[in-house]
Parts: C-alpha cells; structure tokens; sequence
C-alpha cells in the first residue's frame, strides 16, 4: 500500500504523528466513550486543501491469542483496509496511520 506523502509530507518522519493529531475539523462522527475509551471521525482539510478523514482512538485496544496484552484498534482496522485492497475491494485511501502509547498515572503502557 502506498502511502500518500502530499498531506503533512513537509513534515519530518518522526513528527507526522503530531502533525496529523494536531490537525482539526468538524466531528462526522461524533466521539463516543465506552469500555476506557473514545473514538470519532473529523473531517479536516491538509495544508494542499484535500479533504481528509482523521479518525482519532484513545484507549481502545483489543485482545487476541496473538495480542493477549492488547493491540491498538487502529492498527487492527488498517490491517482490515491493507487485506481488503488486496482483494480488490475499493476501500477509502489511507495517508497516514499510526498508534503512540504513553504512561498511565499508575505507571502503565496505555494506548
């Protein structure tokens, strides 16, 4: 899958993150918060004035025989998206896609 480099490609590598978590817009997908965690859709405009998608997860992690500590959600829907366009599914284009964990007060990795 390629990824897009026009949106936030004047960004350094190690700050597209920030870049794209920084960025703004009008909810299409109002956040909803359940189970420790929230997730909502914005619609954003890039710095070129392509309408982009962000959607934006906080504490949402899910639990396998692979990932019994838990993976980020987000990386399980853009392994959905990668699997589908392998199968010629026309699926929406993905320009950036990434998960950061930080430290809870207890000390924990949260994602």
């Amino acid at each position: 899958m390629a990824v897009e480099c026009v949106a936030g490609g004047h960004v350094v590598p190690e700050e597209r993150f920030d870049y794209f978590w920084r960025q703004q817009g009008e909810w299409v997908e109002e956040p909803n918060r359940r189970r420790g965690g929230e997730s909502g859709v914005q619609r954003i405009v890039s710095a070129n004035g392509r309408l982009l998608y962000s959607k934006r997860q906080t504490g949402h992690i899910y639990r396998s025989w692979l990932h019994p500590f838990g993976r980020p959600t987000v990386l399980r829907e853009r392994d959905a998206i990668k699997g589908l366009r392998l199968l010629d599914v026309c699926v929406p284009e993905m320009v950036f896609c990434a998960a950061r964990a930080t430290l809870s007060t207890a000390g924990r990795r949260c994602w």
